[in-house]
């Protein structure tokens, strides 16, 4: 890629997990979407008495560039746009209408840490960007181990869960799954909803720290209505897509066993024990847990007790098997209790305790309504 600035090249720097083109000739930097908000938020932390040097860093010359031919986007090849960063910094940057990247002169970073105050909402989305990006690569190099694994340990059975995916089960349900029917149309209307509303990602992780799971907001009664909203919602297609499965595939033998008016405080249930359970994991984060996944986890664990010997066909790689479902559901739930244990809380972009919270409310309240079951 070629700098927009002098025609140079860009090459690759890496900065704490975070990778930008940087142009060795006039020093400007080009960032990948948003990308920009995590980097300021990295030199906040790096320099914490920043509000006392204004004064020291000079105007931004970016408005120079005013006038002249646009700059062209290195990555699409199209006319960046010039605009205020934070609306009123006063530092003029350059974004692609195309691919959202930005581009910063020398020292333009600089200056927007000196010239914008930090906002408690704006620094969080930064920073829950930032961790989002190291975990994202962390959890990378986790795959490339468990795939150079492979089946030459016993450990490897743990990565079994994130490879195969179950379709169906032989488990006979007598009734509609009312509840069930109910609970997935309203995850995938949220979904819509936020998306159709939130097209600005900024603006949707304020929203998701506004009704998503905060762990540092505790105790306040935005956090205790938090733990009811999370469930309902979503950081992408396939995070909705396979919560929604599993509870189509699991719910309705559950629902039918319980029965259509204890099924719903259940699945709730399931999800405040997971919430909470993320929560105390990690009562100092500030990064918003979303997702229905503690309470359908709830559910799985209340399949494991209530059909064990339900077989579910299964997607794996390229074919279909059927396999026991108390072994998918036991590698699983073991899956969760090891990536808990070795992942970081503070930065894990997968809420692994709210998954172990969940499956083990799930099965011991199964447990109570097999036993009292047994005994009538």
């Amino acid at each position: 890629m070629k700098c927009p600035a002098c025609g140079g090249g860009l090459g690759k720097r890496r900065i704490d997990h975070l990778v930008m083109g940087e142009c060795r000739e006039c020093g400007g930097m080009w960032f990948s979407a948003h990308d920009v908000g995590a980097y300021v938020e990295l030199l906040r932390q790096q320099d914490p008495d920043h509000l006392q040097k204004r004064k020291e860093i000079p105007k931004s010359a970016a408005g120079q560039g005013i006038g002249k031919p646009a700059r062209m986007c290195p990555a699409c090849d199209v006319p960046l746009e010039r605009l205020n960063y934070a609306y009123d910094s006063g530092v003029l940057i350059d974004r692609c209408p195309a691919c959202q990247g930005i581009w910063t002169d020398a020292g333009e970073p600089e200056q927007i840490v000196t010239r914008t105050t930090p906002n408690k909402a704006t620094d969080t989305v930064a920073a829950f960007m930032l961790e989002h990006e190291k975990e994202m690569r962390k959890w990378d190099e986790v795959n490339e181990t468990a795939a150079a694994i492979g089946p030459r340990t016993p450990f490897a059975f743990l990565f079994l869960p994130r490879i195969i995916i179950p379709l169906q089960d032989d488990a006979p349900s007598a009734t509609i799954p009312f509840v069930t029917i109910a609970l997935i149309a309203t995850n995938l209307l949220v979904f819509a909803f936020q998306t159709a509303v939130f097209a600005d990602v900024e603006e949707l992780l304020v929203f998701w720290k506004t009704h998503g799971l905060v762990a540092a907001d505790f105790p306040s009664a935005q956090a205790a209505g938090a733990l009811l909203t999370h469930m309902f919602l979503h950081a992408g297609v396939f995070h909705v897509l396979l919560n929604v499965l599993f509870l189509w595939l699991f719910g309705d033998n559950v629902e039918d066993r319980l029965g259509h008016l204890w099924f719903l405080p259940f699945y709730l249930g399931c999800g405040l024990v997971a919430g909470t359970t993320q929560v105390l994991a990690d009562p100092g984060s500030a990064i918003p847990c979303i997702g229905a996944s503690g309470a359908v986890a709830g559910v799985m664990g209340a399949y494991l007790i209530l059909y064990p010997s339900a077989r579910i066909k299964t997607f794996v790689v390229c074919t279909i098997v059927t396999i026991p479902a108390a072994l998918y559901l036991v590698v699983w739930a073991l899956g969760q209790v090891a990536f808990a244990a070795l992942s970081d809380a503070g930065t894990a972009r997968v809420a692994w305790y709210a998954h172990v919270g969940g499956f083990f409310t799930g099965l011991a309240l199964a447990f109570v309504v097999r036993r009292r079951s047994r005994q009538t």
